[in-house]
Order: C-alpha cells, then sequence, then structure tokens
C-alpha cells in the first residue's frame, strides 16, 4: 500500500490545515471544489513527491 501523493489543506489567513489526502490529483481537485463550496474557504492541493503546491480553490469574493 502506497501513501497518497497528493495532500489537501484548508488555508486560514498565514496556518494551513490539513483536512485530507488522495491518490490522483483529479480526486484531489474534485475535493477542494467540493470543500470550497461548503466554507468559502480557500484550500490548496500539496504534491509530496513534487514538494509543490499543484492546485488552489479561492472563493469568491463575498462567499462567506
Amino acid at each position: 500500500m502506497s501513501l497518497p501523493a497528493y495532500e489537501i489543506f484548508k488555508k486560514e489567513q498565514t496556518d494551513f490545515t490539513w483536512v485530507g489526502a488522495a491518490q490522483e490529483l483529479e480526486s484531489a481537485k474534485k475535493r477542494i471544489k467540493e470543500l470550497s463550496g461548503h466554507s468559502g474557504a480557500e484550500f490548496v492541493v500539496f504534491d509530496q513527491r513534487a514538494m509543490k503546491v499543484v492546485a488552489h480553490l479561492t472563493p469568491p469574493l463575498g462567499a462567506d
């Protein structure tokens, strides 16, 4: 069993909170869309192998 390659984080001002992981990038992107729709927060997907953010979703202004 391999570890998930993509970590999902919620951005809160200058802090990041881990909210989940995914094996596939498309699954991670789908998940941040779902999460953002419920909370109106910014989410990022971090690629553990490349050690960089590979996707992010910022809600529109006034979404809160």
